[in-house]
């Protein structure tokens, strides 16, 4: 019993329509490696789902409400950097520049096909083990010092995040900003995540080390060379992918 366990893949499922969610919950429960361990309907609440369970796949609509999937995926992306992102949606064009960068998924199966192409596809990801992960190590650190340090952390992307909202540009540029804004939200959520174990354990202290993908950490990179300027269209013009 204990082995078969460990065998199980966990997958949330994330869609706005309840019916695709009962759909391909009933189909991978017909598949003994594999557990369908939580569901959402929008991307703030996959967040959550993710970090509850820490799921080896995530399957992701892009059109919902509250956060879509292009917003959502560079969080995921940090929260649990090994999770597979397969996306399972009506989007015509999978290569959409929206999905390039901190949103680019680990598959794509457009909805309406055949139910054993978004099974092959999912199984294939399931079986892969992504080899971009970079691992961020900031040391050993009182907890209260850390916990300060997330508070200006905090209050540092709301910073951002107003600067970003006067950056001239097309919408297409705001888009791509707002996407590597979410990818250091993500970082914030990770930090955040381990100081909250920490607290809950009655830590003195705290290792704070945090994984996450090589595009993710590039994007993060780019929100945070925003304060380098006293504009956002400084960073505008240093922006590449």
């Amino acid at each position: 019993m204990l082995e078969t366990e460990k065998r199980m893949s966990r997958v949330v499922i994330v869609d706005d329509q309840a019916d695709i969610r009962l759909l391909l919950a009933t189909r991978l429960g017909l598949e003994p490696d594999i557990s369908v361990v939580g569901e959402a309907s929008n991307g703030a609440e996959a967040i959550q789902r993710a970090r509850e369970t820490a799921p080896d796949a995530i399957v992701l609509d892009l059109q919902m409400p509250i956060m879509d999937g292009f917003m959502a995926v560079p969080i995921l992306r940090t929260i649990n950097p090994a999770t597979r992102i397969l996306l399972f949606s009506g989007v015509e064009d999978p290569s959409d520049e929206r999905l390039a960068g901190p949103a680019k998924p680990d598959g794509f199966v457009r909805k309406g096909g055949d139910l054993r192409i978004f099974m092959e596809a999912l199984k294939k990801l399931l079986a892969e083990t992504p080899s971009d992960i970079v691992v961020a190590d900031l040391g050993r650190l009182p907890l209260k010092d850390a916990v300060n340090a997330f508070d200006g952390w905090v209050g540092l992307n709301l910073r951002i995040r107003e600067a970003m909202a006067h950056m001239p540009g097309s919408g297409r540029e705001r888009s791509r900003a707002d996407l590597d804004l979410m990818a250091l939200v993500g970082i914030f959520i990770g930090m955040g995540d381990e100081l909250l174990r920490a607290a809950h354990a009655r830590q003195q202290d705290v290792h704070l080390e945090f994984r996450t993908r090589r595009q993710i950490a590039q994007a993060a990179r780019r929100a945070l060379s925003i304060i380098d300027t006293d504009n956002a269209f400084g960073f505008h013009q240093r922006w590449t992918y």
